[in-house]
């Protein structure tokens, strides 16, 4: 796609309704939204696209490629990844953020996409739906809309989750790792009182971690 195509295509996108929370810092978060575009020379019929993204809980970044960070907005979706990783580089740059799109549902109806769009928002804001958007674009764009929205809601949660997340220290090596020890222990605890032949190993992942002493009695109240 020419850069002249890709311009035309996002001047053209518009975010009518936009979710009324941040993404989530320590979980995933569902979006559902609903895209409209209109047909090609049919002036009085308007695309309805619905379904849910999700943006998975960030993680500390690591070499995972962008485009491998988007599944199932289609074939064209990988045209648009050049362009996305430089206009979008700043929320990249600390953490790994990856999505999906399920779509649900696609129809033409017979109205103009505007009509349609104010009908759902009004829909939307009577039954205090929060986590929903309303959009509008290009019918070629629809990929380049979606990504380009959940982009864009990363970029406002940015800030807020980097700070969360310093806040619990995750950027600190040492600390990432004692918690990472802990949380291995925790479960092997947990599978060691249903599994007694899981006690031995835990034993020695405790000595090995150092961390014997702060869990002896709930080590010897297995055995």
């Amino acid at each position: 796609m020419t850069n002249s195509k890709l311009l035309e295509i996002l001047d053209q996108i518009r975010l009518l309704r936009s979710p009324k929370r941040k993404l989530a810092t320590f979980g995933d978060t569902r979006i559902q939204y609903h895209l409209l575009s209109s047909v090609e020379d049919l002036p009085d019929r308007c695309r309805l696209r619905q379904g849910n993204l999700l943006a998975f809980k960030p993680k500390i970044l690591t070499l995972e490629a962008l485009k491998e960070r988007f599944q199932g907005f289609g074939s064209e979706a990988r045209e648009y990844v050049d362009w996305l990783r430089e206009a979008y580089w700043d929320v990249f740059r600390a953490l790994e953020y990856s999505f999906k799109n399920e779509m649900s549902e696609t129809r033409v109806l017979r109205q103009k996409p505007k009509v349609v769009a104010e009908k759902i928002q009004q829909d939307l804001d009577g039954r205090e739906i929060a986590e929903a958007a309303v959009l509008m674009c290009p019918d070629a764009g629809w990929q380049l809309a979606l990504m380009k929205f959940i982009l864009d809601e990363t970029r406002r949660s940015f800030p807020f989750q980097l700070r969360e997340m310093e806040d619990r220290n995750l950027f600190n090596p040492e600390i990432r790792e004692e918690t990472r020890k802990r949380q291995e222990v925790e479960g092997l605890l947990k599978a060691a009182s249903r599994d007694r032949s899981l006690i031995k190993d835990l034993g020695e992942k405790l000595h090995r971690y150092g961390l014997f002493q702060e869990y002896e009695d709930r080590f010897f109240s297995l055995i």
